[in-house]
């Protein structure tokens, strides 16, 4: 552990920031410490520059003078269509003069740690890694400016020089960062975790390391460590966690236009900091965007590398449904509305308590839309839940005692801006009855045999999850807004309680989820194993299970430490998780022992599949071969399936456990069956 000093307006601060330690970086890199090269000189220089423009500029220019290669470089950006300067210059100086000393001075920074990213990207575009960090760094630097930063231009630099992790791990990495790209095992997790479980450090650690050994600024530091993490329990100045706040969001934005720094579609968590420390309103978010967009456009031939048509970027942004911040929305319902012909309903109290009677979901669901019914008397309530990426409605469940009306029983509703009812009722969150506000709605309740349809939105964690319809369609008795205004309040119970539904499910699921891997645990395997053992014996399906074991995991604890053991169990889990088929199920089943679980699924096909099983852990142990040297990565699997004579699923699992044992007799890495080997 070391402490960093990082210095704000009322004097130094010091705080301790978590960084790895010298074994641990040893650990992932393939040279020694002190054999990597440090950064450019002229980088370092150029960050230790005051913004003083009074007494830096010539110092400024003796910087870029001393160095031919960056002067000629910085003369042809500055001479470029991007700056539009009305009469090229030939002099440093006088470019600083025309431009101004933070322009030039982050023009400069910009074209030497250009040449760094190209010559260190070995493994990785570094041409698309550039097009990140340029496109961060702009956008870092615009929403300094909007939020009342200090020093726009060092949250520029911050954000230039963000992600120099990966680059340090793509050239001098044991698993250099284009092999990481290519291994990686899971789809869910955050790519920062998965770095840390492959490579065995993130990006994030690896450049604050060699930033603090550098003599970086700290603020530089802390910007690479604390870009991807919590940073509010560090206690740091109101600037520099603003500065850290503005290079998340801006890294984060980035992603979400498909402008990572690797090609892959991914983007990060947008961190609870920048909702603390960034206000949407106080910014013009899409302007902001567009600016920044313009300008690294006007760049990208200098640079040689590819910008994505505004289309393009359009439909990014789209997909990636970015939310700035957290904007909760309340249910309210307008006073007027209640107050006014406002019916007594005995019985709502009745209707009030019902969703908190259970807290499995469906009979919430069920009992609630029941009573609805019974004690508003609608000839027919149902709940239609939204489905997809889309606002798709679907019937979850429908109470019509009368069978009054056209069934709605499989009923889909695309819902788009032609329903203009539904969209009122989705966007404002209030009761809305409609009697058709567009042709394309009147066609649907003409469809439905509906005269008109009351709405009203059921929220669940704060989003929309669906709309209670009722209608009168057998009675005919007219609806009335008065009415819906009370049912407001019961969707509201409905919400909440299925809210706390959803947590007592994830509570449980947690129960039933090894803590280390995030698959399914001993106990939660024994009772599935159980139950698909009895579905196979009564309907004569057939059931397979795979008994896998690490080899020589101890190997991985004791000359790596347990933390990398931990990785190890991570990595094979996420790998079984990624290569099983849906309906397999994966559990941990103790130690560095796993089993998969394979339903409807007969002896010769579970040992192919098993096969195959080995054929990915052991591609993935080529690739963590240079971090766990002399412990290479495999696994053994004994397969075994159900036969007539078995009476219960501990049969099986001896069977497996047999089989497993000859394949480690046999010299491991490989699958033994309790048939034998199928052809």
């Amino acid at each position: 552990m070391k402490t960093i000093k990082s210095s704000g307006e009322k004097g130094e601060h010091l705080f301790e920031c978590l960084l790895p330690s010298v074994k641990d970086i040893r650990g992932v890199l393939c040279i020694d410490i002190e054999e990597l090269p440090p950064l450019p000189a002229a980088i370092t220089k150029l960050l230790q520059l005051s913004g003083d423009e009074k007494y830096s500029l010539d110092q400024l220019t003796a910087i870029i003078e001393t160095d031919p290669s960056l002067a000629v470089k910085m003369l042809r950006v500055v001479n470029s269509p991007a700056y539009g300067l009305s009469e090229k210059t030939a002099n440093v100086k006088e470019a600083v003069l025309i431009l101004g000393f933070l322009s030039v001075k982050a023009l400069a920074l910009e074209t030497t740690f250009f040449d760094y990213v190209k010559g260190g990207a070995e493994n990785i575009n570094g041409l698309f890694f550039w097009r990140h960090c340029l496109t961060v760094a702009h956008l870092s630097k615009h929403l300094a400016e909007a939020v009342g930063h200090r020093s726009p231009d060092d949250v520029y630099t911050a954000g230039l020089l963000h992600d120099i992790g990966k680059i340090i791990l793509d050239r001098y990495g044991k698993i250099s960062y284009g092999d990481f790209i290519r291994a990686r095992c899971g789809y869910s997790g955050l790519l920062i975790e998965e770095e840390a479980d492959i490579i065995g450090m993130g990006h994030d650690d690896v450049g604050a390391y060699f930033y603090h050994k550098w003599d970086i600024p700290n603020i530089i530091t802390c910007s690479a460590k604390f870009h991807h993490k919590p940073f509010a329990h560090m206690g740091l100045p109101h600037d520099e966690a603003l500065l850290i706040a503005c290079v998340s969001l801006a890294d984060f934005l980035t992603w979400s236009q498909g402008m990572g720094s690797v090609n892959i579609a991914r983007q990060p968590l947008m961190q609870k900091e920048v909702d603390d420390l960034i206000e949407p309103s106080r910014i013009d978010l899409n302007s902001m965007v567009l600016k920044t967009n313009r300008e690294v456009k006007s760049v990208a031939d200098f640079y040689g590398f590819y910008f994505p048509t505004s289309e393009a970027l359009r439909a990014n942004l789209i997909r990636a449904n970015l939310h700035l911040g957290k904007i909760i929305t309340g249910y309210y319902v307008h006073e007027k509305e209640f107050k006014s012909d406002k019916v007594a309903l005995p019985n709502i109290g009745k209707s009030l308590v019902v969703p908190r009677q259970s807290l499995d979901s469906k009979e919430i669901i069920s009992s609630t839309i029941d009573t609805i019914q019974m004690d508003f008397g609608f000839d027919r309530v149902c709940l239609l839940e939204i489905t997809g990426p889309g606002r798709n409605l679907a019937v979850s469940y429908m109470r019509c005692p009368g069978g009054s009306g056209t069934p709605l029983d499989g009923l889909r509703i695309n819902v788009t801006s032609r329903l203009k009812g539904f969209m009122e009722c989705l966007r404002t969150r209030l009761p809305v009855i409609t009697e058709g506000r567009s042709e394309e709605e009147k066609q649907l309740l003409k469809t439905l045999s509906l005269t008109e349809l009351g709405l009203v939105t059921v929220v669940c964690d704060k989003h929309v999850s669906g709309i209670i319809a009722v209608d009168n369609a057998q009675t005919g008795r007219p609806l009335h807004l008065s009415e819906l205004s009370d049912l407001v309040f019961i969707a509201q119970e409905l919400g909440t309680a299925l809210e706390h539904a959803k947590i007592v499910e994830n509570y449980r699921l947690r129960a039933n989820t090894d803590h280390l891997t995030g698959i399914f645990n001993r106990a939660a395997v024994d009772e599935l194993l159980e139950n698909a053992f009895n579905a196979a014996k009564t309907g004569a399906t057939q059931l397979s299970v795979g008994m896998i074991d690490i080899d020589h995991f101890k190997k991985f604890n004791d000359a790596f430490g347990h933390l990398a053991g931990d990785s190890v169990l991570r990595l094979v889990a996420s790998a079984l998780e990624k290569s099983s088929r849906p309906g397999d199920l994966t559990g941990r089943y103790g130690g560095e022992e796993f089993i998969v679980i394979l339903t409807n699924t007969g002896y010769e096909d579970a040992f192919h599949f098993a096969k195959r099983l080995v054929r990915v852990i052991e591609k993935l142990g080529i690739t963590l071969a240079k971090r766990f040297k002399g412990a290479p990565l495999t696994i053994s699997i004994g397969v075994a399936s159900l036969t007539s004579t078995m009476e219960s699923k501990e049969e099986l699992i001896k069977e497996a456990d047999k089989a497993l044992y000859r394949a480690k007799d046999l010299g491991r890495n490989r699958v033994e069956g309790s048939q034998g080997i199928a052809m």
